[in-house]
């Protein structure tokens, strides 16, 4: 092989090995986009089951039917924040292999929430 076709051969893989990244980048995004999405939406549902807590005359019963789904919620959230924080850090990872050195753009896209805070009234003290 000839050193000019051995460059133009050098050169399609190298475009191919860019074309992969791109795609691995754009696989990243979106799967990093949909896990920050499912942990909005959990989110919102702690903080429904949070407010579900205040209801006056809330039986027992149903307060800790509430408190079990809280937790529930909860350690959901925190597993989907872990793999957010993974998916993130390995989108950089891809990014900066590409020869990308500034991230501000992914950092301004993609905000991984954090898990909202849980106030329980004075009551949830009263467990059985």
């Amino acid at each position: 092989m000839s050193h000019r076709r051995y460059r133009c051969a050098e050169l399609r893989w190298g475009d191919e090995v860019q074309e992969e990244l791109a795609r691995a980048i754009d696989r990243g995004g979106q799967r990093l986009g949909r896990l920050i999405a499912e942990l909005e939406e959990l989110a919102r549902e702690i903080d429904r089951l949070e407010l579900t807590l205040f209801i006056p005359g809330l039986s027992a019963e149903l307060g800790r039917n509430v408190r079990h789904e809280l937790d529930l919620a909860t350690a959901a959230f925190n597993a989907l924040h872990d793999a957010a924080l993974c998916t993130y850090q390995q989108l950089i990872c891809q990014r900066e292999r590409c020869g990308f050195r500034d991230h501000k753009v992914i950092e301004s896209c993609f905000r991984i929430p954090d898990l909202p805070s849980v106030i329980e009234p004075d009551l949830y003290e009263l467990r059985e």
